[in-house]
């Protein structure tokens, strides 16, 4: 993985000044410890490019910058695609960029990734379709940037002592994840998924230029059906990145299968490329006594291939440890994600794991619009009230803040439907826009523990898929098609939780499946303990710590997103009811937010810091060593404050 910088500053003093604050502040923010610590300069332009790469992260590739001619190429990610050389990936990568225009790029290239050109007279870069790599710009009078980690940006605006957004934090508790482009660090922004940032170095303006691309088509321009050209190719383009994933790998794999319909058409994939052969066998995780392990090992029966069960024993929890564990993923996910979400400390090393995250592209994510038609304006002004589940399902926050989120959430709906988007399409573009990008992405570009390769994330079938009416997403007819033309075997087998619709039930009875006419039938229950297990022994144990805790580090920054008085209830209040996952996951983001106002949290970096790091080219001029050691970097500390 990389983490880089791209800069143009106003003035020779200027880029000085940002360069002395990244060499002491900015290997402490990132969330990997460097194997190699790069620098490039076009001092007569006042630009500048700051890298570190970690190569180690499940033996993949081993370079992620490069110096070509007077250009600079970097990356971050896992991309991939036909031909790809997996032992040049920056030569492969800089043909592919150098011959293709961005929308032919976005197509080609597989995976999730990002990439910064920096070249003579410009730096661009551009993130894949879904914005699982996700890319930021900062724009200030003195200087312009561009990087794939917001504390980058804050470090070159503001040293050691980064300012951050009252509202961008508020949506932990709000929604469990973010919206907008507007982002924690003050004044930074998103770029979208599948856009293009630029900077020119020769004006004197310091603007970032951003080229919007999406899947929207409008309304009128939506195709009533899925026809036989379009299924054939959606399978086509599928099998075509299994193949281009399957060119990279030089050892087997293991592959997710759970009882939904994501990894079930993932394998239905597979079992049909050229990965089948690399497929060492089927793996599911869960709790003990897990409905998705039981199912898994029944699929995997079926098919013929070795099934492993990664049980997470049900074990004790110690609050002072899960605190620990809360302040690092704080600092490594950049307060951006319910810390629940992703349960992982520091790792020294990496596995890859091919799963079937993403397939939600092309079936409604939104669990409370599955139901919902939308025909008028006033319909989408009362859906996009909230989105996934209530909006503060604890009732702990301000009023204003609340009520700001519902208008934020409002103006992202209108503003697809002045666009002429179908009303009932807005909420699949609201995943892609913002859920893929501030959720998946911040998981997937800081975490290092588990490399996820997301095969179902193809843009050319993402566009046929929003190119027909929504109607084939609620029936979930793209995972139909996939499965019953590859493997309808796995078609007719019968789903955990669900089962298929109507239409598609229908659609199978004339193509001649027999397509199970129940849900899979386990032997478990699942429970609020299962799905979220740190969440609900928190809920359940937890809440007088959790009220010393709030008690300990409460500011006036949080006066200015919760409720005092209603915080205070929440943890005050015995025995009360579980108030479902999004309430449970809420007050483990309290506490996230709560420390993140007050600079409470834990440093902590993956990747091996016993290693010291190279410290490569013009980089030495910066560090004014060969080598970093971590306890160096380890002196380091930033501190958080609300604008």
């Amino acid at each position: 993985m990389l983490k880089f910088i791209a800069v143009k500053a106003r003035n020779a003093a200027i880029a000085a000044e940002i360069k002395s604050k990244l060499s002491r502040f900015a290997v402490y923010a990132s969330s990997v410890w460097p194997n190699k610590i790069s620098f490039y300069e076009r001092p007569e332009l006042n630009a500048f490019l700051f890298a570190i790469e970690n190569f180690s992260s499940a033996g993949f590739y081993k370079e992620y910058s490069r110096q070509i001619g007077n250009s600079v190429l970097v990356f971050d990610g896992l991309p991939y695609f036909a031909g790809v050389n997996r032992k040049d990936i920056i030569g492969s990568l800089a043909y592919q960029i150098s011959t293709c225009q961005e929308d032919e790029l976005l197509e080609k290239i597989f995976g999730a990734w990002s990439f910064c050109w920096f070249g003579k007279g410009r730096c661009y870069a551009l993130s894949d379709f879904t914005g699982m790599a996700p890319i930021y710009s900062l724009e200030t009078p003195d200087f312009a940037a561009i990087s794939n980690r917001q504390l980058f940006l804050g470090v070159a605006r503001d040293g050691n002592a980064i300012r951050l957004n009252a509202f961008a934090a508020s949506w932990q508790t709000g929604q469990g994840s973010h919206f907008g482009e507007s982002m924690l660090v003050d004044g930074v922004r998103h770029i979208p998924p599948a856009a293009t940032a630029q900077i020119d170095f020769n004006g004197a303006d310091l603007i970032i230029k951003v080229k919007r691309r999406d899947l929207m088509t409008p309304a009128n321009e939506l195709a009533e059906d899925v026809d036989e050209r379009d299924a054939e190719g959606l399978v086509e383009s599928f099998v075509a990145q299994m193949n281009a994933l399957a060119g990279i790998l030089d050892s087997d794999v293991r592959l997710d299968i759970t009882g939904g319909l994501d990894s079930r058409t993932l394998a239905a994939i597979a079992l049909s490329s050229t990965l089948k052969k690399r497929i060492s066998h089927f793996q599911t995780s869960g709790p003990e006594g897990s409905r998705e392990v039981e199912i898994g090992a029944h699929l995997a029966k079926k098919i013929g291939l070795e099934h492993t069960a990664r049980v997470q024993k049900k074990g004790s929890y110690d609050f002072d440890q899960m605190l620990r564990q809360i302040r690092i993923q704080t600092f490594k996910y950049e307060g951006m994600i319910c810390p629940t979400d992703a349960w992982a400390g520091p790792s020294s090393r990496s596995d890859l794991t091919i799963a079937g995250s993403a397939g939600e592209i092309y079936r409604r994510f939104c669990k409370p619009h599955v139901n919902v038609r939308l025909n008028t304006a006033s319909d989408v002004f009362h859906t996009f009230a909230s989105y996934q589940g209530p909006l503060d399902p604890l009732k702990i926050q301000s009023e204003e803040i609340s009520a700001a989120q519902r208008d934020l959430l409002r103006s992202m709906a209108f503003q697809w439907l002045d666009r002429k988007a179908d009303a009932n399409d807005i909420s699949d573009l609201f995943y892609v826009r913002n859920r893929l990008p501030h959720w998946n992405g911040v998981i997937f570009n800081n975490l290092r523990a588990s490399v996820r390769v997301t095969p179902l994330a193809n843009y050319r079938a993402a566009k046929l898929a929003f190119r027909t009416k929504f109607d084939h997403r609620l029936q979930d007819r793209y995972h139909f098609e996939v499965m019953s033309r590859l493997r309808p075997d796995l078609a007719c087998e019968p789903f955990l939780d669900n089962q298929w619709s109507d239409p598609i039930r229908a659609l199978a009875a004339r193509r001649g499946l027999a397509v199970a006419e129940k849900q899979f039938v386990s032997t478990s229950r699942k429970t609020l303990a299962d799905i979220i297990p740190v969440g609900w022994f928190l809920w359940e144990n937890c809440r007088p710590q959790i009220s010393a805790y709030v008690e300990e580090h409460w500011n006036s920054a949080c006066d200015r997103i919760f409720n005092r008085a209603a915080v205070q209830t929440i943890l005050d209040t015995e025995g009360s009811r579980p108030p479902g996952v999004t309430g449970i996951k809420a007050l483990a983001s309290l506490v996230t937010v709560v420390g993140l106002l007050s600079s409470d949290y834990q440093h902590g970096m993956d990747g091996d810091t016993s290693i010291p790091a190279n410290i490569v080219g013009n980089a030495r001029m910066l560090f004014d060593n060969e080598k970093l050691e971590h306890r160096d970097v380890a002196k380091a500390k930033l501190s958080f404050h609300l604008n």
